[in-house]
């Protein structure tokens, strides 16, 4: 008996998980995979991030490196290279970001996952890298709807702007 309540109830889980992604596909039915309405029921972070990488594919040139947190499926959806950084510091994402953008056009996704997929990285260095240098050599092009995900476009500057 014990055994047949426990395949009941996989049996009876798997068929609702089935069921939502098979009316999501209905829904979505004619639209890309990277599409960000076929995310919105795992998440609206999720859904935005796609509407970046969307973004990205459409307003950055060819030649761009994207720094991100999903770097393949940023590179599935835009086409172009993305990297993530090692760096455990705020200065060094920072360094990490502006030595890349003296080679050519550097863009950065602040994305909004929040505590999922551990999201420390991005809450503790990647954010204020970002905006402790607003103005300054980053500058938000995109930005979502709630919850926000953006889009920083990195310039490099000289030593002497930096510092004022």
């Amino acid at each position: 008996t014990g055994v047949g309540v426990a395949i009941a109830l996989a049996a009876l889980l798997t068929s609702m998980s089935v069921s939502q992604q098979l009316i999501v596909n209905l829904r979505c039915r004619g639209l890309p995979w990277y599409a960000p309405e076929r995310y919105e029921h795992v998440g609206l972070d999720v859904a935005n991030y796609m509407r970046a990488a969307a973004w990205i594919r459409d307003h950055t040139p060819a030649d761009a490196v994207i720094a991100c947190r999903k770097p393949y499926q940023v590179y599935l959806v835009s086409g172009r290279k993305a990297r993530g950084t090692g760096r455990q510091t705020v200065e060094g994402v920072w360094t990490a970001f502006h030595s890349a953008a003296e080679s050519g056009p550097v863009y950065v996704i602040e994305d909004a996952f929040g505590a999922r997929y551990d999201n420390e990285r991005t809450r503790r260095l990647w954010s204020p890298a970002l905006r402790k240098h607003e103005g300054r050599g980053a500058e938000i092009v995109c930005a979502t709807g709630q919850p926000v995900v953006r889009v920083w476009s990195i310039t490099p500057v000289t030593a002497g702007e930096v510092s004022r």
